[in-house]
């Protein structure tokens, strides 16, 4: 009689189908932003840039390296702890794995870093404390406080989940600190936002202000550097804006943990994304710088023309550069190359390719 009251582990897993089958979905989500943040990866260290990023870029990406290859770990342990090893097993609920904590906290530790990387490069391109402006600088000091404040609450959180044994069933009473936690991330994804967006309205009111809309490149680029922006903060900040709402809305389920396993991925991605992004962006800044020179001296061919040639001890290369222009910018014009590598000689007579022949 006993026996048959007692529930198969086929039952128990049917019951518990709405406490593990929100893990499981993490995972897959976890697993495919991994691949995707390592394809991101392989196309940073493809690029040109990469070799010349500074140090503290270097960091922020070695250090996500390192987080997300934990994260991989923690999150792979916790669906097989809780869907192989206790499968079945009542007790899953009041005494998760002990890797549950852990993915959690990586995911505060990728929120904060990804923040901090973004207001790092905001002052960066601001140009600084001695040119952002008081009210940027402002800005990304508190947005760098409450990022420092979500890490915190992400630690205490999971400090105390260690202190209540791990006992899901006892979430609840960490309400308060999931709440600072949460709405930390949110805040400080959408003040980098509006930082960024405020930063770009000041640059092109003081380049009107001295007009300098002479070279429409500038205020091109820059405002492909603000979507960019923009849309890829606008993906982290809605999705950790959602991990709030069905917090307060579902507190009691683990919903709430597929998303928290999600955000930790997908903020490395963005951050990688947006590094990523500088390669398009120079080469935006190269059409449009070109165009320019080349629209620009439209209408001055009654200047002199400008000659010169690289010589080498093998070859020679050597082109004519069109008429200087209104702006102090020359139209290239390659029409005329030779090949050379040794050193640089520059020449304003039309008696160029005698010169050249005899170098060689």
């Amino acid at each position: 009689m006993s026996s048959s009251a007692t529930p198969t582990p086929v039952q128990v897993a049917q019951a518990s189908i709405t406490f593990t089958g929100p893990i499981l979905l993490a995972g897959f989500l976890h697993w495919g932003l991994f691949g995707a943040f390592f394809t991101q990866l392989y196309n940073y260290t493809s690029s040109s840039r990469s070799k010349h990023d500074t140090l503290v870029v270097q960091t922020f990406v070695y250090v996500t390296i390192i987080i997300q290859l934990c994260a991989i770990f923690f999150i792979t342990h916790t669906i097989w702890g809780t869907l192989v090893l206790n499968f079945g097993v009542i007790a899953i609920v009041t005494h998760v794995p002990w890797s549950v904590p852990l993915a959690l906290l990586t995911t505060g530790v990728s929120t904060s870093l990804a923040q901090m990387f973004f207001s790092w490069r905001i002052y960066t391109l601001s140009g600084g404390a001695t040119k952002g402006g008081r009210f940027l600088m402002v800005f990304l000091f508190i947005a760098i406080i409450i990022s420092t404040m979500q890490f915190s609450a992400c630690l205490a959180f999971n400090v105390k989940f260690y202190l209540i044994n791990r006992n899901f069933e006892l979430v609840p009473s960490l309400n308060r600190i999931s709440e600072v936690w949460l709405a930390s991330a949110v805040i400080g994804d959408w003040i980098n936002g509006i930082t960024f967006v405020v930063m770009g309205l000041i640059e092109c009111q003081m380049r009107r202000e001295r007009k300098k809309t002479a070279f429409p490149q500038t205020k091109a680029v820059l405002d492909k550097i603000i979507i960019n922006f923009v849309e890829s903060g606008l993906i982290t900040a809605t999705l950790a804006l959602a991990d709030l709402i069905v917090f307060l809305v579902l507190p009691t389920t683990t919903v709430r943990v597929t998303l928290e396993f999600t955000l930790g991925p997908l903020y490395a991605n963005v951050m990688m994304a947006n590094l990523n992004s500088r390669e398009k962006i120079g080469q935006v800044a190269r059409a449009l710088e070109l165009n320019t020179f080349t629209s620009s001296s439209h209408g001055s061919q009654s200047r002199p023309a400008v000659q010169f040639s690289i010589q080498n001890p093998s070859n020679t290369y050597s082109t004519s550069i069109g008429h200087p222009t209104d702006l102090g910018r020359v139209r290239l014009d390659t029409s005329v190359i030779h090949h050379s590598d040794d050193g640089v000689l520059y020449n304003s007579d039309s008696n160029l390719d005698a010169k050249l022949s005899s170098l060689t």
